[in-house]
């Protein structure tokens, strides 16, 4: 296993675009942005690759605003620790810890409506407040 500095192997991770090298510069500089926690952890806590744990990808998971922003996060994280592992940087072990984490949602998260839930709050009462399904839609353009 190599010995280098987390911060260092982020910032060389997006440095290289990625895995394979074929980052867009847009994707290049989302992926910095995505990365930003867990750097910040690796430079408050002065972090070796050999030294990252659960606990640090779970403080770099609870950055993520939404379950879904969560579940992709983690995905870039695996893609990372994976090649990590392949580079040499990271053990096995570590690169499984990502299935262990989870992203979890902070007191007081109101999990946002659906959008069908959004389109029944614009529907006025003489539709007794329900929006048409599709297939409903479909019926009633069949009936005219």
């Amino acid at each position: 296993m190599q010995l280098c500095g987390l911060a260092a192997f982020i910032d060389d991770h997006v440095a290289r675009r990625g895995m394979s090298g074929k980052w867009s510069s847009k994707t290049q500089v989302q992926r910095k942005a995505d990365f930003r926690p867990l750097r910040e952890i690796a430079i408050r806590d002065n972090l070796q690759c050999r030294d990252m744990n659960a606990m640090h990808l779970r403080e770099c998971l609870r950055c993520a605003g939404t379950a879904g922003r969560g579940t992709s996060l983690r995905g870039l994280l695996r893609t990372m620790l994976v090649f990590g592992r392949h580079a040499g940087y990271f053990t096995r072990d570590q690169a499984e810890l990502i299935d262990a984490v989870t992203w979890t949602p902070p007191i007081g998260y109101v999990r946002p409506l659906s959008r069908r839930d959004q389109a029944k709050l614009n529907v006025d009462i003489a539709t007794g407040g329900e929006v048409m399904t599709h297939d409903q839609v479909k019926l009633w353009a069949k009936a005219c």
